[in-house]
């Protein structure tokens, strides 16, 4: 890929790299802890488990030695792979924290678990850090954040204390700052029709509605128990202990008073409330779920639901931080 005269570039030599069908089927049939193959670069790796024993592993090392010779392949690598593929990091995806490391408890035992959900990812500092958003109840003296996929668990941050600390009047929100990049894709919201579009923050204003933020505004979330869960806004309000006004979102209901399905469930703490765009262009991000205030919680009963707004929560982790941040 250059303009350099045919006559005065390097002399490469050309081969295949293709995979036989009957090679890789014999490579298969080897160990059934072998899981996929190909060549990187000019290197023919072999992606495995690793097995229980010391002697299955030279075994099976083998074993892979004599096929591949076979088919004139010399050098080879196996490489370890876990026994599934595990998701990319997403908005939405279920979360562990935990406060099995050293950190200053109050109310938990090291070793306490908690679940919740990743709202969404934020830049900090224009970019130079990138954090995932969660409810502060949640994450509230504890460190480490996993990541929950499939039964197994991966951590994938560490709370920024700064936001972590208790905050008379403050709003249930905190930041952990991540362990590598997130994928463009990642950082990306859904729809109702699950596809993925760019998120944009809805900068809510007190005391005035909209379009976007109004009561009787559709709304839903996708989070690690709802996905997704659908709602209504039925009211602003300001809550006695906070210095923020709230929104308030309900169960959608039918047009004969029943109620649709619950809009969030346990576990859905820290999902990110959105709203549609007419033109499917983007998402509009308006609100993080908290919580539940009903005491009674029948089925037939229409539930309410406690969100906080993003803006304002972003507002606020600035000002624990000193530090800019802006939706991904």
């Amino acid at each position: 890929m250059s303009n350099v005269p045919e006559t005065e570039r390097p002399d490469v030599p050309t081969c295949s790299y293709k995979v036989s069908k009957q090679m890789r089927n014999e490579v298969f049939k080897v160990s059934p802890t072998i899981k996929r193959m190909g060549y990187r670069y000019r290197t023919f790796y072999i992606y495995a488990v690793k097995p229980k024993s010391v002697a299955d592993e030279e075994m099976r090392r083998k074993r892979i030695c004599s096929v591949l010779k076979r088919y004139g392949i010399y050098r080879f690598e196996i490489a370890p792979c876990a026994e599934n593929v595990m998701d990319f990091m997403h908005v939405g995806a279920e979360i562990e924290v935990r406060s099995n490391t050293p950190y200053p408890l109050r109310s938990r035992e090291p070793g306490t678990v908690k679940g919740g959900t990743l709202g969404c990812f934020v830049n900090m500092n224009d970019g130079e850090e990138q954090c995932g958003l969660l409810s502060k109840h949640v994450s509230e003296h504890c460190r480490d954040v996993y990541y929950v996929c499939k039964g197994n668990s991966k951590i994938i941050g560490h709370m920024l204390e700064s936001t972590n600390k208790y905050q008379p009047n403050g709003l249930d929100i905190s930041a952990a700052l991540m362990n590598e990049p997130i994928s463009e894709e990642g950082t990306m919201f859904k729809d109702t029709r699950q596809a993925l579009l760019k998120g944009k923050l809805y900068e809510y204003l007190e005391d005035e509605e909209d379009a976007i933020c109004s009561s009787g505004q559709s709304v839903y979330i996708y989070g690690a128990k709802s996905n997704p869960g659908k709602g209504e806004i039925t009211m602003p309000f300001v809550d006695s202990g906070l210095s923020s006004t709230l929104i308030q979102v309900e169960d959608q209901v039918c047009s004969d008073g029943t109620i649709q399905g619950r809009f969030a469930e346990k576990g859905d703490s820290g999902s990110i409330v959105c709203v549609e765009d007419p033109n499917r262009k983007e998402v509009h991000v308006l609100s993080m779920v908290m919580g539940t205030p009903d005491l009674d919680d029948f089925p037939s009963t229409r539930r309410t639901y406690l969100t906080i707004p993003l803006s304002k929560g972003l507002q606020q982790l600035q000002h624990n931080t000193g530090k800019q941040f802006k939706l991904c």
